[in-house]
């Protein structure tokens, strides 16, 4: 059975509030590295300020550190259990580890990408600083993060797509409208 999920896609696509509807749906753990870093960030560290230092600039961080933390949680599960991550991969040297992790436990598993133009997300990034105040959704930041998104996050889609293992859901619909689709096309 189909257990492992990863939901992806631009930022303010939607990405932390699908995985979370579908965690519900389902019952299986959910999993947000970008929760690990903004945790991380808070710390008085020479690592927690690095990690706030990126995502204060709208930036990624680095692939070691986002295939250490999929890593830990993902072997530290038992095979029955589902899990749904929610923005891992965002680097094609992520995907490619995610792929080479689930083929060697022997784990299927499926991407979700939300699919949202630059327009829409702005507007979300914007609207969410406005009510949460979070660092990164900055509106200096949001151009850094687009072009982050479309440097590194595009090829690891793609490369999910390569692989067989991309579903395109559009984004842009209200959130209800997101879920419904994300069901059907999960067959759940």
């Amino acid at each position: 059975m189909l257990n492992t999920f990863v939901i992806t896609g631009r930022p303010g696509s939607g990405k932390s509030v699908q995985a979370k509807l579908l965690s519900e749906k389902t019952g299986y753990i959910l999993f947000s590295p970008g929760e690990r870093y903004r945790d991380i960030a808070t710390q008085e560290t020479a690592f927690g300020r690095k990690i706030k230092e990126t995502i204060d600039n709208g930036l990624l961080g680095p692939s070691w550190l986002s295939t250490y933390l999929f890593q830990n949680t993902i072997l530290n599960i038992d095979d029955t259990d589902g899990i749904i991550f929610e923005g891992v991969g965002r680097k094609e040297a992520e995907a490619k580890m995610f792929n080479e992790t689930m083929e060697w436990l022997g784990r299927d598993y499926r991407v979700i990408n939300l699919t949202a133009g630059e327009e829409v997300i702005t507007t979300r990034l914007t609207l969410r600083h406005d009510i949460e105040s979070r660092n990164d959704d900055d509106p200096e930041d949001i151009p850094v993060r687009i072009t982050e998104y479309n440097t590194h996050t595009l090829p690891a889609i793609h490369f999910f797509g390569s692989v067989d293992k991309c579903i395109e859901i559009n984004g842009e619909q209200d959130i209800e409208g997101v879920h419904n689709d994300i069901v059907k096309s999960l067959d759940l």
